[in-house]
């Protein structure tokens, strides 16, 4: 699984950060190994029982702060 991610997921997602970026969905000021850093820690934060458990509710809100941080959507 390691190498299937390593070699084959990552550079996709990196291609989807830099394709973010370009098209201005994406902060480009936000390092791709910054943006991998927070979701790996959030994934693995989000597997523990006692989080799993409790997180559904809250799922939309997560993906709210996730895609838009916590000032929110802005216009454009």
């Amino acid at each position: 699984m390691e190498k299937i991610y390593t070699e084959k997921a990552l550079p996709r997602f990196i291609d989807l950060f830099n394709q973010g970026k370009e098209q201005g969905y994406v902060d480009p000021i936000l390092s791709n190994e910054a943006i991998l850093f927070y979701i790996k820690a959030m994934n693995e934060y989000i597997q523990r029982e006692e989080v799993y458990q409790s997180i559904l509710p809250l799922t939309e809100d997560i993906m709210r702060i996730l895609y838009y941080g916590i000032v929110g959507e802005k216009e454009k």
